[in-house]
C-alpha cells in the first residue's frame, strides 16, 4: 500500500502556524526560552494527534478501496464456450497442463493449468477427444464434460477466481 505524507504534514504546518503566530506577536515578538519550551511543546501536543487523525482517516479508507475496484469490475455470468479438443497433457513436478483447440480453428486456443497435487484433474482428459464447456447455473464458470457428459473439471470466470473464498487451503 503506497500513501502520501503530504497531507499530514500540511496538517502539522497548519497547525505551528497557528501556534506560533498569535503568541510571536503579541508580546512585540520577544520570547524567553521558557515560553518558546511552552510553544513548542503546544505545537507537538496540538499538530501531532492532528497530523495523525489525518493520516489515519486515509489509512482507514484503504481496505475499502480494494473493494471499491473489484466491486467495479462487473460481474459476467459464464457464457457457452465451443467444444475444444485436446491437444496435448503435460504432467510434471510443477504440475499438469491441458492444451486445448477449437477444431478447425488454429487461433482460438486455452490452457488449462493446475498445481502439482495428488489427485491431478489432467489425468481425465484424453488428447483428441473434444470436451464441453458447460456454464454453470449460478454462472461462476464452466464445468468441462468429456463426450459421455462425464465432468473432468471444473473452470471459474475471472471474476470468481478474484473471490477471496475461492483458492486452495
Amino acid at each position: 500500500m503506497s500513501r502520501t505524507f503530504a497531507t499530514p504534514a500540511l496538517a502539522l504546518l497548519l497547525a505551528a502556524t497557528t501556534v506560533f503566530s498569535p503568541r510571536a506577536h503579541a508580546g512585540g515578538g520577544d520570547l524567553n526560552s521558557s515560553e518558546a519550551g511552552v510553544l513548542v511543546s503546544m505545537v507537538l501536543t496540538l499538530s501531532i494527534p492532528l497530523a495523525a487523525s489525518v493520516g489515519l482517516v486515509e489509512l482507514s479508507k484503504a481496505p475499502f478501496k480494494a473493494s471499491e475496484q473489484r466491486s467495479a469490475r462487473k460481474r459476467v455470468p459464464a457464457k457457452p464456450l465451443p467444444p475444444m479438443e485436446v491437444k496435448e497433457v503435460t504432467t510434471d513436478a510443477q504440475g499438469c497442463k491441458v492444451q486445448l483447440q477449437v477444431p478447425g480453428n488454429a487461433e482460438q486456443t486455452a490452457t488449462l493449468q493446475w498445481p502439482a497435487r495428488q489427485d491431478n484433474p489432467g489425468a481425465a482428459f484424453a488428447v483428441g477427444e473434444t470436451v464441453a464447456f458447460v456454464p454453470t447455473p449460478a454462472g461462476a464458470g464452466w464445468n468441462v464434460t468429456d463426450g459421455g457428459g462425464k465432468t473432468l473439471a471444473y473452470v471459474p470466470t475471472e471474476y470468481a477466481a478474484a473471490d477471496n473464498l475461492t483458492g486452495t487451503w
